[in-house]
């Protein structure tokens, strides 16, 4: 996974190896085994086997502050990072973002018919289950139509 200066892998053994800038931190790979990596700008997450996500790096926009309390950070099936968020669905298929909102315009686009922000709910039209999310500059999470 490539960010903005620097990039990530896993390799088979499960364990995450960075490179390039690491002005944030960002390079710094956790020690674990890991199903994947991904990574935004300046910061890089991983998604443990055990469904934990772990995120180092740049926080300025919170975009992995969340995750340092353990409770918020386990149960996720999938994750995306991109520019300055992090996104991740939970096992049950409920889709969790966190990061940079820039002025009026929400960083964390589920489809082209509404736009979720950490925090907020999901409109009653898009309570249901989520398979797959993936990140660059903005988000796209799959709905599961049930």
């Amino acid at each position: 996974s490539a960010g903005l200066y620097h990039s990530c892998g896993l390799d088979t053994d499960g364990n995450i190896q960075c490179w390039g800038d690491n002005g944030w931190g960002q390079s710094d790979s956790p020690s674990g085994t890991f199903q994947t990596v991904n990574v935004g700008y300046y910061h890089s997450c991983g998604l443990g086997v055990d469904d934990v996500i772990t995120c180092w790096g740049r926080d300025a926009e919170g975009q992995r502050a969340p995750l340092a309390n353990p409770e918020f950070a386990a149960g996720f099936q999938a994750l995306a990072a991109g520019g300055n968020y992090t996104c991740g669905i939970r096992t049950g298929g409920q889709p969790v973002c966190f990061g940079q909102r820039q002025a009026d315009w929400a960083a964390f686009v589920l489809d082209w018919k509404t736009k979720y922000i950490a925090g907020d709910s999901l409109p009653a039209a898009y309570n249901g289950t989520f398979t797959s999310v993936d990140g660059s500059s903005s988000v796209n999470v799959d709905y599961a139509d049930e």
